[in-house]
Formats: C-alpha cells, sequence, structure tokens
C-alpha cells in the first residue's frame, strides 16, 4: 500500500499512533502518518526507521496497549458514579447541551465554552496518554513513572457540586500524576518535587507529540501550564499533575465516533486483525 491508501486500518492506526508526533484522526495514510510509524518503529520496536507497516509492527502495536492498559470505566468514570450522585451521571455525563454555549462564549462559540457532554472520553486522547507513560520510562527512566489519572470525566452535575464551570473534562481532558524515583522505591513525593516532575513530563509531551502549552494553536495537544496561579487569577495551572486535551482540535476531529465509555470501545479491533482483514491493507510503506 502506498500514500494516500484509505481505511478502517488506516483510520484505527492514526488514532493509536496520536501520542507518537501528535497525530490527528482521519482516514488517510499521509505523510504525518509515516512520520509517526518510523517514531514508533525507532522509540518502541527499536528497528530501522522503514515506514512499513506489517505484521511485526501490527504485533507490537496491540502490545504496546498491553503493556500500558487503562481501565476507561474504573479510573476515568465521573465521580457521580463512586458518590452514587442524585440525578447524577451514570460514567460519562448525559449527553446534554450539544451546540450551547456558555454565555462568555456564546458568540464566539469557542469550545472552551461548549456545554456538551461528550459520549465518552476522545480515544486518541487516551491513546497519547498511553504514550506519555511509555516516554516516562525512556526520557525518565529510574526518576519518573505513571501513577494514575487523577481526573478523568467530570459531568455539570459534578461540576456543580465542585463550583466548576470549564467543560474540558467532559470528554476532551484527563489529568495525569506521576510517581518518583527514589533509591529503587516509586514514592510520591513531596509537593517540589512533583511539580518539577509534572513540568518534566509536559516537556516529554512538547517534544514527543508536539503539545502546547496552554490553547493558542489549532490541531495541537494541549497542556495546562505548570506552577502556581497568582492569588485571585482564574488562569488554569496543573502543578503537580499533567492535564492533557484535544480542546484546539476541529470539530470534525472531535466528532461524537471518536469517544468510547468503555475499555473495550478504547481498544478496539486487534491490529493484527485489521491488518489482515478483507479492504485493509497487508502492507502500508510510506516512501
Amino acid at each position: 500500500m502506498k500514500l494516500d491508501a484509505t481505511g478502517e486500518a488506516v483510520s484505527e492506526l492514526r488514532i493509536r499512533l496520536a501520542g507518537f508526533g501528535g497525530l490527528l484522526p482521519g482516514d488517510t495514510f499521509d505523510g504525518d502518518v509515516a512520520d509517526s510509524v518510523k517514531q514508533f518503529e525507532k522509540d518502541v520496536m527499536k528497528r530501522a526507521e522503514t515506514g512499513i507497516v506489517d505484521a511485526a509492527f501490527a504485533l507490537a502495536l496491540d502490545k504496546f496497549a498491553a503493556d500500558w492498559p487503562i481501565d476507561v470505566e474504573g479510573q476515568l468514570a465521573c465521580p457521580c458514579v463512586t458518590k452514587k450522585r442524585l440525578q447524577g451521571c451514570s460514567g460519562f455525563g448525559k449527553g446534554q447541551f450539544k451546540g450551547e454555549y456558555s454565555p462568555k462564549y456564546a458568540k464566539s462559540r469557542d469550545e472552551a465554552g461548549h456545554k456538551y457532554e461528550y459520549p465518552g472520553i476522545h480515544r486518541s486522547l487516551l491513546w497519547a496518554a498511553r504514550a506519555l507513560m511509555f516516554y516516562a520510562t525512556v526520557d525518565h527512566k529510574d526518576e519518573i513513572r505513571f501513577l494514575k489519572f487523577s481526573s478523568g470525566y467530570r459531568c455539570h452535575k459534578d461540576n456543580e457540586a465542585h463550583s466548576r464551570t470549564s467543560t474540558n473534562h467532559m470528554g476532551k481532558a484527563v489529568d495525569i500524576q506521576f510517581s518518583h524515583g527514589d533509591g529503587g522505591k516509586w514514592i510520591v513525593a513531596d509537593e517540589a518535587q512533583t511539580m518539577k516532575d509534572s513540568n518534566a513530563m509536559r516537556d516529554v509531551a512538547i517534544a514527543r507529540m508536539r503539545a502546547q502549552t496552554n490553547w493558542t494553536d489549532p490541531d495541537l495537544f494541549s497542556l495546562e501550564p505548570g506552577g502556581k496561579a497568582k492569588k485571585g487569577s482564574k488562569e488554569a495551572h496543573a502543578p503537580t499533575w499533567v492535564h492533557m486535551d484535544v480542546r484546539k482540535w476541529s470539530a470534525g476531529d472531535r466528532d461524537d465516533s471518536y469517544f468510547t465509555e468503555t475499555t473495550s470501545g478504547l481498544e478496539g479491533t486487534p491490529f493484527v486483525r485489521l491488518l489482515a482483514g478483507p479492504g485493509s491493507f497487508q502492507t502500508a510503506k510510506a516512501k
């Protein structure tokens, strides 16, 4: 298969390689896909950068998912579930308020004020979170590793309970915390060290998946800045965790079909089967 090929396998490839260069959703095997394939080959497979998506690549991609598991229902569901909140959601919102915006954004219709409770969390975001877990072991092998998701989905009812108005966590964002290596043990370090480690992992996201701090440019993963917000400031800051979201992606790249409420929905069909299935490709090679 040559560049410009399309199909289900290509669409899935683009989602699953989102953390390798910041690949956007789509259905075409283009130059961006080729670059992500080569990055995965180099960093995960430890083989020469051939740009070939073959059986070995498919097996490696499936193993990558198994090595970095995410329990969508258990780790990322809205707190309404555990708190058994009256009139709360069942874990991933109620699909309310699509196309409705908070007063501040009513005119601009900026996604920052979109009140929609998306149907789950964006799959590309979760596959990118996997890449961030992996790259912690590469770029900070004995110093930093994934600890937990500190925030996943948060619906309007949960916002009300905490006097929040942000809609990022209605399927578009996750917050990730990391532990620190200390003499062969992994610990939750003091605030100063945790802030340092969180800044280091933001740098990893910027370098490895072309993420940006704040929400300046379109079509990039966005990160809340580190450090503490000034007293009285409403600016978002993530001092001891990494906040990553897809808020600046286009509406098409945030289509409902890209969101999932389940682990099985995140994983999809094993890539080895997609590669060999009817209408898919056997070998994809970048020029």
